[in-house]
């Protein structure tokens, strides 16, 4: 959606924000579900407990990456050289 937008010529600011309107809420929502499965591995068996916090902390770090990693390298990749 933003790549669309950035090529009609949207300004940065103004793509970003129709990103976190249309995408981004359904991004956090799948995100924060994903983390929410994952640290009721809390309790039990000690590599279980590992598990859980390794993928806890590595669907955070997907979901932040999907929204502001993303659309930063998309900005300064879609921009031509003079």
């Amino acid at each position: 959606m933003q790549l669309t937008r950035q090529r009609a010529r949207l300004h940065l600011t103004a793509a970003y924000k129709n990103l976190l309107a249309f995408t981004g809420k359904v991004v956090a929502l799948i995100g924060s579900t994903l983390v929410a499965g994952v640290v009721i591995w809390g309790g039990g068996i000690k590599f279980q407990v590992d598990m859980g916090i390794l993928l806890t902390f590595m669907f955070i770090w997907h979901m932040i990456g999907a929204l502001v990693l993303i659309p930063a390298l998309s900005h300064f990749l879609l921009t031509k050289a003079p």
